[in-house]
């Protein structure tokens, strides 16, 4: 196994703003990072850009809706992988234009899936590898009008346990962590402002984790989602009643 202490180089898609920028800035300032990259698909906000230039955060380039992205996609040289890119809108299952499910499939589901597989063998490598993978709590629970986003987010969830005990058998010791959050308030992921300074401590659970080696986070689970998850085991049927419910009012407000 490489020396894990020895200067690292991370790469984060979907770091160029929301979470994502959070753990880059975050890795930017640990001693143990040397160089880190944030790839991003949109028009980088400028307040975004100066603070991703203030922490000797590298920016990229990199469309992941686009199924061919991976090809020119190199990994060489990095040592820490994280995939922090998706998107959802709230919205019954019968007003999700075609397009828009491609969309939802390929960046929430099928490209964190190619980046895997573009990893297979650093995964597998003796050297220390770090690979984190975000997910979703949609992916665990019924998610009424969050239908192909929480699809999406399940398969990726499958995708990466089936993945890590793989790894496992064949004796690797580089397992994927899973960050599983539910809804934060500090991201733009509802179309709100995004809040870098208030996702600080999200950012550095997820590297402590990553550290640790874990395999899986709920963000905030004592707090909250150890009780959401408690109440989707006991009634599945009324639990995705009131989610149900409880969309439609966020969608009227």
């Amino acid at each position: 196994m490489g020396d894990p202490t020895l200067p690292r180089n991370a790469i984060v898609i979907g770091g160029t703003k929301g979470l994502g920028l959070a753990i880059a800035e975050k890795l930017a300032v640990d001693g143990n990072y040397k160089r880190v990259v944030a790839c991003g698909r949109s028009k980088i906000d400028p307040s975004f850009s100066k603070r991703a230039s203030l922490h000797e955060v590298e920016l990229r380039h990199v469309d992941v809706t686009d199924r061919t992205w991976i090809h020119d996609f190199d990994v060489s040289g990095f040592d820490t992988v994280i995939y922090c890119a998706g998107f959802g809108k709230l919205k019954p299952f019968s007003e999700v234009p075609e397009d828009e499910l491609y969309n939802l499939a390929q960046v929430n589901a099928l490209s964190l899936t190619q980046l895997i597989r573009k990893c297979s063998l650093h995964l597998a490598g003796p050297n220390d590898f770090k690979f984190v993978a975000i997910t979703s709590i949609s992916s665990l629970v019924v998610s009424p009008l969050f239908a192909a986003y929480a699809a999406a987010k399940a398969f990726a969830h499958s995708y990466i346990e089936s993945v890590n005990v793989e790894l496992e058998m064949s004796g690797s010791k580089n397992l994927i962590l899973e960050v599983i959050p539910g809804y934060i308030e500090a991201t733009s992921f509802y179309g709100g402002p995004t809040k870098i300074e208030a996702l600080g401590d999200y950012a550095i659970q997820i590297i402590s984790a990553m550290k640790r080696g874990d395999r899986r986070i709920i963000l905030d689970y004592e707090k909250t989602y150890r009780g959401v998850l408690d109440r989707y085991a006991k009634d599945p049927k009324s639990f995705g009643q009131e989610s149900y419910n409880y969309k439609m009012e966020r969608m009227k407000s």
